[in-house]
C-alpha cells in the first residue's frame, strides 16, 4: 500500500508509486492486468519515474512486435 508521501501516477495504464528509500527513490510498476511488479531503485525520484515510463514503453514496443 502507498504512503502519503508516495507519488502515483499512471503511463499506457500501468501504475507507478515513487517513494523515498533509504539513499534514493524507488519506482514500483503494476502492471495494468493487475498482476506482477517491477521494482526500480535511483538516486532521484525524477530518474526513478522516468526509469519505470521507459521499462513500461519497452514492454508496449514488445506487444506490439509479438
Amino acid at each position: 500500500m502507498a504512503s502519503v508521501s508516495t507519488l502515483t501516477t499512471t503511463h499506457r495504464g500501468h501504475r507507478i508509486e515513487i517513494e523515498r528509500f533509504e539513499w534514493g527513490y524507488t519506482a514500483r510498476i503494476r502492471l495494468a492486468t493487475g498482476g506482477d511488479k517491477v521494482t526500480v531503485a535511483c538516486p532521484s525520484a525524477q530518474k526513478a519515474l522516468a526509469d519505470a515510463m521507459a521499462i513500461v514503453d519497452d514492454w508496449a514496443v514488445s506487444d506490439a512486435a509479438d
